[in-house]
């Protein structure tokens, strides 16, 4: 990559930088924010208070296209192998795809499968939220448990938890992912098991939290006096292992299918987005697709230089290759957007983060960035002391919405004061007071402006992060698509868990085998 002559050219415009600040490019071009904005759909994107001027953005453009970027675009929404290390193509644009692009996989066409699954998850919310759906002693069921972790949590939870003021059914909807008990425990403690429906979703259905969550829940059922046939009435599952989730007790009716050219992370269009569903009703959560359909349409179709996901990908890649970040920030401005940054850690961090290119390679230049973040106005009482006064240079991502999420809001211009303050006062700094007191301003920021939360922009949000990261991992020359971390983390796991079972307290490191000692002298 930095063979390239356009990124040794950036490595020239960049030294512009040392000595103009970003007062200094505002005051130099008063037009500048009508020079540096975007917007597509309900999303307005501010990008002018960033270390950029028209020749950065054209030398970061021409190294995209150095990097066949729109080809690879292409690649990703027509079904070629984009996963290479694992041989797959990532689809989950076809998800929400309205048009047939008569993509054929496996010898069936996937929009038909799609638009199968998609009726099945139809008829089944509109029977648990009328009541039909009931347990084994015939009682109707309230409250649907989703079983599940990573992208089969993150995702559904994010969503149902930003479009609260749109949910419609009657059915409590709870997320338990952690393996720790105690989370299980407090969940269920004041549930009837007659009236809980448990939702496993578990692409691979051998996920060891869920599972072991599964079980959990199974022998709580028969402690109580139940027998295994009456699991039938109180769990069905999301997964592409089929005979497991047979094995476990669930009927052929009451398992959905998921696919190998979906990802975990982004899984929510899938039947694991299932809970969305329940909570905001069919035409909602259509219009949740049709909001990621226009984000993908654009992505697709529109002039690089107009490029939202591209566009950011690009500010990122400038800021990680160029000014040495690592870390970035994410402060959305809307309380109902509050565990965005949460969901977002994995989609970024989970793609982003190798350490080789897409081919094998040994990388000598940084990936992704740490990302993290809260909600505003609450993380202006405590992380934003580092943001304004630190030695760190933290892009930050600020959201927020023109409109609040309910209508007697009276305080929602306070909000939006508070948000756009922030973004202010990073760019600028204070100079004036005491040395100790003073901040440096200078700091970069984004601000992306809604004109509402509602499931349309919603699910533009999450497809303009989901095609960032894939637009950003072309211009690193990395599989966004994979992630061999995780699976390490997992197998090691297992191999602790075994020793444990076995009272088998060596053959690891010194460290390991102390602290394994302790849970059993």
């Amino acid at each position: 990559m930095k063979n390239k002559s356009t990124y040794q050219n950036l490595l020239t415009h960049r030294t512009y930088f040392d000595n103009t600040s970003l007062d200094d490019l505002f005051k130099n071009h008063p037009e500048r924010a009508d020079d540096f904005f975007l917007t597509i759909g309900e999303i307005y994107l501010d990008y002018s208070k960033n270390h950029i001027n028209a020749e950065s953005m054209k030398l970061l453009f021409e190294f995209a296209k150095e990097q066949n970027i729109q080809q690879k675009i292409n690649d990703l929404f027509s079904g070629k192998i984009v996963n290479l290390s694992e041989n797959r193509p990532a689809l989950h644009t076809a998800l929400r795809a309205k048009q047939d692009h008569g993509i054929i996989l496996n010898n069936y066409n996937i929009h038909d499968e799609v638009n199968k699954t998609r009726q099945r998850m139809l008829r089944f919310a509109k029977k648990l939220n009328s009541g039909e759906v009931k347990g084994c002693t015939g009682k109707p069921v309230k409250h649907f448990i989703v079983l599940g972790i990573g992208g089969s949590y993150l995702g559904p939870e994010f969503v149902i938890d930003a479009l609260k003021p749109f949910h419609s059914s009657p059915i409590t909807i709870t997320f338990i992912a952690n393996i720790d008990e105690s989370e299980l425990e407090q969940s269920l403690q004041n549930l009837d098991l007659d009236e809980c429906l448990f939702f496993i979703a578990s692409k691979s259905f051998t996920t060891l939290e869920t599972l072991t969550n599964a079980q959990s829940i199974q022998q709580r059922f028969m402690d109580n006096g139940y027998n295994k046939q009456d699991f039938q009435y109180h769990f069905l599952a999301a997964s592409s292992n089929t005979q497991a989730a047979l094995e476990f007790g669930i009927t052929p009716e009451n398992i959905y299918p998921l696919w190998d050219w979906v990802g975990g992370r982004f899984s929510l269009w899938s039947s694991i987005g299932l809970p969305i569903l329940i909570a905001v009703g069919e035409q909602n959560y259509q219009n949740f697709l049709n909001g990621a359909f226009e984000m993908d349409e654009h992505f697709l179709n529109s002039p690089l230089h107009q490029n939202m996901p591209l566009t950011l990908a690009l500010l990122s890649f400038w800021y990680q290759q160029f000014f040495g970040v690592s870390s970035h920030a994410l402060i959305p401005y809307a309380h109902n957007l509050k565990t965005f940054p949460t969901f977002l850690q994995q989609l970024d961090m989970e793609s982003l983060g190798k350490s080789l290119s897409s081919k094998g390679e040994v990388l000598d230049y940084p990936t992704g960035a740490i990302i993290w973040g809260s909600e505003g106005t609450n993380s202006q009482h405590s992380f934003h002391q580092l943001l304004h006064q630190g030695s760190h240079l933290i892009p930050v991502d600020f959201m927020v919405s023109l409109k609040p999420d309910y209508p007697a809001n009276k305080n929602h211009a306070l909000l939006y004061a508070q948000c756009l303050a922030q973004s202010r006062a990073l760019m600028l700094g204070n100079k004036t007071l005491k040395a100790e007191q003073q901040c440096t301003g200078n700091k970069p920021s984004n601000t992306l402006v809604l004109n509402s939360i509602n499931p349309h922009s919603v699910g533009a949000l999450i497809a303009l992060y989901e095609h960032k990261v894939f637009a950003q991992s072309i211009l690193l020359n990395i599989n966004a698509f994979d992630q061999w971390g995780v699976e390490l983390g997992k197998k090691t796991g297992k191999e602790i868990t075994q020793a444990l079972q076995n009272q088998k307290y060596t053959g690891f490191d010194a460290s390991t085998n102390n602290l394994l000692k302790l849970l059993n002298p």
